[in-house]
């Protein structure tokens, strides 16, 4: 998420943000872009692995979140080493490095450094249930830790997740951190529902923002309702014939679905009536739309960050494009979205610089490896307006397995002539 310091690469002011005082500037947004099967979705579960393991190791007893983890199985070698992962990240302008090695449940590493002026510092470093810690910076510690040798602390949860439960004042900032990262699943929306409805219900500055962007979809208004939907078309005066099928239609509806009682409610006018529409009506992209703004707009107001596995998915190229010109627009808390996508348009210089399009690939032993479009170089000294027909023909790799239709049909034992 760092800014290239690349002055062709230096557009788009709006999208990225500095950290307090300091010269680092890092990136409001990030798309990851690969094949299926790349690991674009796999990156995204290791962060939010490590995320549980942080913040639910201590209450998950029985089945501790650490010893969930798989070593990578294409490589034997491997079977017997630590899965190691790390996060840098600033936090009241100071930069902090956490990281841990799990191997079979266990903690084998865990590490916590920081600078809080140029040079960065250890407050902590784990070995099993040993640990050196920075008796001055990290004094948190003092009272886990004896000759040298971890106390009240199970091998298989950090020992920064103990420190926090006592308001340690270092390792607050790290699980403040990671609850603070969310992850959403752009396919199922299901899981942030109910928290942008009650956004929606509580939050009138939420409302507002939202219905200016849904002008676009002629939705007039947002109710969350208690009552039956049938009594609220009872209701509409139906002396209209288009207008009395309109609202029989509903009815019928509403008894093959089973619409719930309660209910979000998308108001659009028909010509001197509003008609009340149960969301679960109105197309899956709208919904998603609905349900998505409200963790966007959260984030923005809080500072936190979002990471999203197929955003586009059900959305219409200018609509992304739409929704991140106002994410860049407006966030400047400090909040951040990394999504994986599949919709190559999104490679666009008008909308997005070139450090903010990343790809993921696979090598010959089936590891994942991520690159960004910035570490390629190229001989004209101006930007494209658009990478995506450059990534199709392959120049950047992390692109499908087949390169042509051509290949498509061979493996269908289809023949050309």
């Amino acid at each position: 998420m760092l800014a290239s310091e690349s002055k062709k690469d230096d557009i788009n002011q709006l999208n990225i943000q500095k950290i307090g005082d300091t010269e680092e500037r890092v990136l409001k947004s990030a798309l990851i872009f690969g094949a299926n099967a790349s690991g674009k979705s796999n990156l995204i579960k290791a962060i939010g692995f490590m995320r549980d393991i942080v913040l639910s190791s201590i209450s998950n007893i029985e089945t501790s979140v650490s010893r969930s983890i798989l070593p990578y199985l294409l490589r034997e070698d491997n079977f017997e080493n630590p899965s190691e992962i790390e996060v840098v990240f600033y936090s009241n302008n100071i930069k902090y490095r956490y990281g841990l090695s799990v191997k079979s449940g266990e903690i084998i590493e865990e590490w916590l450094y920081y600078t809080p002026q140029s040079r960065e510092t250890k407050l902590f470093e784990r070995n099993r249930m040993a640990v050196d810690y920075n008796k001055a910076s990290f004094s948190e510690a003092d009272l886990f830790v004896k000759k040298g040798t971890l106390e009240k602390t199970r091998s298989d949860v950090p020992f920064i997740s103990v420190l926090s439960g006592f308001n340690g004042e270092h390792a607050t900032v790290i699980t403040d951190w990671f609850k603070k990262t969310h992850i959403l699943n752009g396919i199922n929306d299901s899981k942030y529902s109910n928290f942008t409805h009650t956004q929606i219900k509580n939050n009138p500055d939420f409302r507002s923002w939202l219905l200016k962007i849904l002008k676009a979809f002629q939705i007039a208004d947002l109710k969350v309702i208690d009552d039956a939907p049938d009594e609220r078309l009872d209701q509409i005066d139906t002396s209209d014939d288009s207008l009395r099928k309109l609202v029989d239609s509903f009815k019928e509806l509403q008894k093959t679905r089973k619409i719930s009682k309660t209910d979000l409610v998308v108001v659009k006018r028909v010509e001197s009536h509003e008609v009340e529409f149960p969301l679960a009506l109105e197309s899956d992209g709208t919904r998603k739309l609905i349900n998505i703004l409200g963790p966007i707009y959260d984030s923005m107001m809080t500072g936190e960050r979002l990471i999203i596995d197929e955003f586009d998915s059900k959305f219409h190229t200018l609509l992304s494009k739409h929704l991140f010109k106002i994410f860049h627009a407006e966030s400047n808390q400090g909040s951040q979205i990394i999504a994986a996508v599949q919709d190559v348009n999104l490679m666009d210089t008008e909308c997005f610089r070139r450090d903010q399009v990343w790809f993921v690939d696979k090598d010959d032993e089936g590891a994942s490896e991520l690159y960004s479009l910035v570490e390629y170089k190229e001989k004209s000294r101006t930007l494209k307006g658009n990478y995506s027909d450059d990534y199709l023909e392959g120049a950047f790799g992390a692109i499908p397995l087949f390169n042509s239709f051509e290949s498509i049909d061979q493996l269908m034992g289809l023949d050309h002539e």
